[in-house]
């Protein structure tokens, strides 16, 4: 439960700091992290093939933003490598898949309005898809 608590405001920190600077500073990231494994080693819950698992979403969308040239921020996959410490596989691809429906909806909207230069900041999805899945029993607390 602690964990989830400690990702949903880190979540929340990280889709505010999207929203305005449109990125992620470096340092945050490696806090978030840090904080994440020191919270995983001390409840006994960082195991080698639960947490390698997690990571995975958050390495695909890594590789997928070395592949499109950044147009996927590099630190949306390494927040997805900090949530894949605490969820396993299935919990963040399914974390994955709501962020990602979750950001069509204003995508479809700028696609609409014909507005191409636009971009749009992955992180507050995530935040949002987080709760969702968390209140809505996604995740096995």
């Amino acid at each position: 439960m602690k964990e989830f608590v400690l990702l949903s405001v880190l979540l929340g920190i990280y889709a505010c700091m999207d929203l305005k600077k449109k990125g992620l500073p470096v340092w945050s990231l490696i806090f978030g992290m840090g904080s994440v494994m020191l919270l995983c080693f001390v409840d006994s819950r960082f195991t080698g093939v639960y947490s390698v698992s997690g990571l995975a979403a958050g390495l695909f969308v890594i590789l997928v933003s070395v592949l499109t040239r950044g147009q996927i921020g590099l630190a949306d996959g390494v927040v997805f490598c900090i949530t894949g410490l605490c969820l396993d596989f299935w919990q963040n691809m399914a974390l994955l898949l709501v962020s990602l429906f979750l950001l069509s909806v204003p995508a479809a909207a700028f696609f609409l309005q014909q507005k191409k230069e636009k971009e749009l900041p992955f992180l507050p999805g995530v935040f949002l898809g987080f709760l969702i899945l968390w209140v809505g029993g996604g995740f096995s607390v």
